[in-house]
């Protein structure tokens, strides 16, 4: 390889890390180093092997790397006088990229930081724009946020010293950025959230993958568009999107959207009501809702389509069912705020015809939320209408009702069934037993099909019944409604590769995921994280007034030893040591009180739930035949209207969101 300095060109050979471990050196020298304005701040060498092939770079940021050992918390950083190396080299801040993780291991960091080093490369390579251009990575800071110190994956700490590789271009940060430039109004910005779907689409043979893929894409395709219309996008994901700094900015009383994103961070079981804590668990949310709401301002969210961000799904049951979890839990007390809180956009600065659009937007919410809390009765009572109807003589199956009736008991064993697992048992703990429930659920989900099939058929050619006519017309344009958008964001192949899985495990989202949700709304942990208490960060003795010895490598040759040794540990994947049996627990003990209250709201609310359920069910299903569901002699049963009524009503709301996100791309092709 070349590394070119105007008119020189340097013959750089990297070679390749060494075979075997790097025998590391243990001279080590006691230094002693004045403080910064009392702070710890300490220059550190780059690797010279790693520095040779950085290109058009200064001499000091290749040479060097800072480390600020920074104590307080992020409200005082100024007030004790900590400062950036960004801002020490008196550039502009146009783009914050901020990278969070948790324990997740060097692949995903190392995929995560070539999609960024993609992104900034393009920008540079903009020569027309006033912003961009040569040098335009000087605006970009890069900011890694670790979830805890003691979590961090070891790999990825060798990742971090072997930084330094990827060049290729991509173009979804500068998409997400223009929306900004265009548009001084946006407040917030996403782009699109793409399952990682592996080479060759590798992953979309796990059904679970797939499903997911389907889910992703017809959210990007229907919601988020219709919500960016409405410019209220109830939630912006973590993985991909951007805010405006001035927006975020509360007044000064202090109140604003910075403060209340940030009210979770400091709330504990003792200190939150289990409404606001559960709420927390989704804070992007709440934050979306506080842009859009700011008093006296006019913020609005947009989704930039041309922005496109993988990110790695579960790929197991238990990671899954941990992680709706806390997306459900959160996803609802944080919906149920936003609609407590609506008469804050009637304060706001926005014009009386967008806060009448928000205002709608608003009661579609509260009317989709009423729908999903009685999602699991719905399902049943789907399933035990189609599978019945087909008992009635006009479909000529005289046997079907003795395999129905193992089918009806065995569905209502499995669903009580998932709520002891629920309530007693985590899903790593018990991973088979929700292995057995979700493939029991897919199974009865074929069956259901078929019978709906026969349905539609036998309503199909019943034209001259209106109730058969609608229901028909409903199915056919729910679906095609899935279709139409799809081919409209030229983005149709996941109907071809994922639907299927998406429907036969549609039951799993509706029962085990939301059952599992309820029956632990006293869980307000992240699901994938453990709550952790703060540990000693350590110290350093002061050797005289204003200056502390440290402990540093001694040798130059030192640092190119570590470099190479983390280069050899990513290469070879070293068998990580064992943890330490030493550890402290990482969730705190919480107190009883607590406990219980949290326990008693989660019993009450999930009591209600069941009830409330439950209730539709015995109406609906009690006085008529539900046999005679698809018979002529049944023109007004309540189980032929209730199903005419839930088949209009998602073709009608899928409709809303069709004719929302039809705006969006008609209107993309004028201003893209």
């Amino acid at each position: 390889m070349e590394a070119q300095n105007g008119d020189e060109v340097e013959k750089v050979r990297y070679g390749v890390p060494p075979e075997a471990p790097t025998a590391r050196r243990r001279a080590r020298l006691k230094k002693k180093v004045v403080l910064t304005d009392g702070n710890l701040v300490v220059d550190l060498p780059v690797p010279s092997n790693l520095r040779i092939g950085i290109k058009n770079v200064m001499d000091e940021m290749k040479s060097f790397t800072r480390y600020t050992a920074v104590t307080c918390d992020a409200d005082d950083f100024e007030a004790e006088r900590y400062s950036l190396r960004q801002n020490w080299s008196g550039r502009d801040t146009e783009l914050l990229i901020a990278i969070t993780m948790y324990n997740e291991d060097e692949i995903l960091l190392a995929r995560t930081l070539y999609g960024v080093m993609q992104g900034i490369s393009h920008l540079c390579s903009r020569k027309n724009s006033k912003t961009w251009g040569d040098g335009a990575w000087k605006k970009v800071v890069v900011c890694i946020i670790s979830d805890g110190r003691k979590n961090i994956h070891p790999r990825v700490l060798d990742c971090l010293a072997a930084l330094g590789r990827s060049s290729l271009r991509v173009k979804s940060l500068y998409h997400i950025w223009k929306a900004f430039d265009v548009n001084s109004n946006v407040a917030g910005a996403c782009g699109e959230i793409a399952a990682y779907k592996g080479r060759y689409w590798s992953a979309l043979h796990n059904p679970l993958v797939a499903a997911q893929n389907f889910e992703y894409k017809m959210s990007n395709i229907l919601d988020k568009p219709w919500e960016s219309i409405c410019g209220y996008i109830s939630v912006l994901p973590g993985a991909f999107s951007a805010y405006r700094y001035i927006a975020l900015q509360n007044d000064r009383s202090g109140v604003g959207p910075l403060a209340s994103y940030f009210k979770g961070e400091v709330l504990s079981g003792a200190d939150a009501d289990i409404f606001t804590s559960n709420m927390y668990l989704a804070e992007d949310r709440i934050l979306c809702f506080e842009l859009v709401a700011k008093a006296k301002a006019s913020w609005v969210l947009k989704y930039v389509q041309s922005a496109v961000g993988e990110t790695d799904v579960p790929d197991s049951l238990a990671e899954f069912i941990a992680q709706r979890r806390r997306w459900l839990n959160g996803s609802l007390f944080a919906a149920t705020y936003a609609l407590v809180h609506m008469p804050q956009i009637l304060r706001s600065g926005h014009s009386s015809f967008r806060k009448c659009v928000l205002v709608f937007e608003a009661l579609f919410n509260l009317v989709a939320l009423v729908f999903a809390w009685f999602g699991i009765a719905n399902y049943y009572l789907f399933f035990v209408i189609l599978t019945s109807a087909i008992e009635d003589p006009v479909f000529k199956i005289s046997f079907i009702r003795y395999f129905n009736y193992v089918f009806h008991f065995s569905y209502a064993a499995t669903l009580a069934s998932v709520f002891v697992l629920a309530m007693g048992n985590k899903p790593k703990a018990s991973q088979w037993k929700y292995k057995v429930v979700t493939i029991f659920f897919s199974l009865l989900t074929v069956y259901m099909v078929g019978c709906a099939i026969v349905c539609t058929v036998r309503a199909a050619q019943n034209l001259q019944d209106q109730l058969f006519v609608r229901m028909v017309v409903s199915i056919a344009s729910t679906y095609g409604i899935y279709f139409a958008a799809s081919f409209m964001a030229l983005d149709p192949w996941h109907m071809f590769t994922s639907f299927i899985p998406y429907i036969i495990l549609s039951p799993m989202y509706l029962n085990v995921l939301t059952i599992y949700a309820f029956c632990n709304l006293d869980d307000i942990s992240w699901g994938t994280k453990d709550d952790g208490k703060v540990d000693d960060l350590g110290t350093i003795k002061e050797a005289d007034p204003g200056m502390v010895e440290l402990e540093i490598v001694a040798e130059p040759g030192d640092v190119n030893t570590a470099y190479l040794e983390a280069l050899n540990n990513i290469k070879t994947r070293r068998p990580l040591p064992g943890a330490d049996s030493n550890r402290a627990k990482s969730q705190a003990e919480k107190e009883q009180a607590t406990k219980d209250y949290y326990a008693n709201v989660r019993t009450n609310v999930l009591l209600s739930w069941i009830l409330t359920n439950g209730l539709l069910m015995v109406f609906i299903l009690s006085g008529d035949s539900v046999q005679s569901t698809f018979s002529d002699t049944a023109q007004s049963s309540k189980t032929r209207v209730y199903m005419t009524f839930i088949l209009v009503f998602v073709a009608a709301t899928s409709f809303v969101r069709f004719l929302g996100s039809s705006v969006y791309f008609v209107t993309r092709i004028f201003t893209h």
